[in-house]
């Protein structure tokens, strides 16, 4: 068989990477392999003339009606948009993010940090000019608690590295919070990291995902079509501690701290159900898992009775 796991390429903006993962499975579907994609972000996809884009759509098109299973980490837009592209609706399912499988089951922290990552990039429609008000809104906040402020760096890409961003964007002076600029060389590092803190301010979609697993509330910040979509599915699936704030809205700065002051003082049942609702996500992504290893050995049953 051939898995295409975890991510959120399927989309506009990641169009040239999705093609290549879908001409794989495509291959391995001609050659009479069963496929599957898991813990995947689908969406947005346009129906514009850009020929990336609708290549993407065609071979989506060609896939996706012939995999064994979807497992989709978000089914806001993804569940409607896979159905649309031609996935049978009983081979999708929701899993939540697989990366879940990272946190233990259970997990209730009770930190006491402000974390705080930002995507600084073209795809996620912010640049510094953009980011710097946050950065200076973050520190407030976290003076304003009597709170230290935790980076939670994700990207560790040389080009829109988030750590190199929020270097620029937290600059407290003397009188400030406590400012604690980590860079986190593992996934487990930022799953600790967001551990340690009480809120989490996030323009990052996997600093949000583990934070909410582990009963931290998240405040994510979208200034894009790609970001909107996977921060709505967020949302909707950790309902009451996740607040999505735009960036591009009017009242910016009221909302941020609107946002920030309900989800610091979110009462304690209100994050025990986040983590709840992680080890749920977390639980149906191992079922995915062996639905998947059933539909393998099924289908290599019925090969041997043809061939016999």
């Amino acid at each position: 068989m051939v898995v295409a796991s975890g991510g959120g390429y399927l989309a506009d903006t990641w169009w040239w990477h999705a093609a290549g993962v879908l001409s794989l499975l495509a291959m391995a579907q001609r050659l009479g392999r069963p496929t599957a994609m898991l813990g995947q972000g689908i969406g947005p996809i346009s129906a514009g003339r850009h020929p990336g884009r609708g290549l993407l759509r065609m071979q989506a098109h060609a896939v996706l009606p012939r995999l064994a299973i979807l497992g989709l980490r978000e089914d806001q837009i993804g569940r409607n948009l896979a159905l649309s592209l031609g996935a049978p609706p009983t081979c999708i399912t929701f899993t939540g993010d697989d990366a879940l499988e990272l946190i233990p089951g259970g997990t209730l922290t009770a930190g006491d940090a402000v974390g705080f990552s930002m995507r600084v990039s073209d795809y996620a429609g912010v640049d510094l000019a953009a980011a710097k008000p946050i950065g200076g809104l973050v520190l407030q906040a976290a003076d304003a608690m009597a709170a230290p402020v935790v980076t939670l760096p994700v990207s560790r890409y040389p080009v829109d590295g988030d750590l190199d961003a929020l270097r620029q964007l937290l600059r407290p002076d003397q009188q400030g919070p406590r400012v604690m600029l980590t860079d986190l060389a593992t996934p487990e590092s930022l799953v600790s990291a967001a551990a340690c803190c009480r809120i989490v301010i996030s323009g990052s979609y996997h600093a949000a995902v583990f934070a909410l697993a582990q009963g931290v509330p998240a405040v994510c910040l979208t200034r894009s079509p790609y970001y909107d979509a996977k921060f709505a599915g967020l949302s909707s699936h950790f309902p009451g501690a996740c607040f999505v704030v735009a960036l591009d809205q009017p009242d910016l700065a009221e909302r941020l701290r609107g946002a920030i002051e309900k989800a610091w003082h979110l009462p304690a049942h209100a994050r025990a159900a986040a983590a709840e609702a992680g080890t749920s996500q977390q639980q149906a992504g191992r079922e995915v898992y062996a639905r998947l290893r059933d539909a393998v050995e099924k289908q290599a049953e019925n090969s041997a009775e043809l061939v016999g």
